[in-house]
C-alpha cells in the first residue's frame, strides 16, 4: 500500500483549493511558527532555513503519508514560497519587536 502512495505523487491544488494561491488559511499558521522561532531566539539563517526546509520535506511527506495533512494537494511554488515568506516575516516582527523593547 505504502508503495502505491510512493509511486502516484498527489496532484497540485488547483486554483479553488488550500495550497494554490501565495496565501491561504495555513499562512497564519506560518506566520506563527515564525513568532514563535522568533521568540525562542532562532537567528535569521535557522528560521529561514526551518522555513524552506519545511516546504521541501513537505513534498515528500504529502506523497507518503497524506492522512497527516487537512489538505493534502501539493503546493503550488507560489503558496510554497508565500509560506516561507510567511514564517520568515513572523519571526523578524518578533526580532524587530525585541530590537526596541532593548533601547
Amino acid at each position: 500500500m505504502l508503495g502505491d502512495v510512493i509511486g502516484n505523487p498527489q496532484r497540485t491544488a488547483r486554483n479553488d483549493e488550500v495550497n494554490f494561491h501565495i496565501v491561504d488559511r495555513f499562512t497564519l499558521v506560518h506566520f506563527g511558527v515564525g513568532v514563535v522561532l522568533g521568540l525562542i531566539g532562532f537567528k535569521w539563517w535557522a528560521a529561514a532555513g526551518t522555513a524552506i526546509g519545511w516546504e521541501v520535506i513537505e513534498r515528500p511527506l504529502k506523497r507518503t503519508i497524506p492522512q497527516i495533512f487537512p489538505h493534502s494537494t501539493q503546493d503550488t511554488f507560489a503558496n510554497a514560497a508565500g509560506d516561507a515568506t510567511a514564517m520568515v516575516v513572523g519571526w523578524g516582527i518578533v526580532r524587530a519587536m525585541k530590537r526596541l523593547g532593548d533601547k
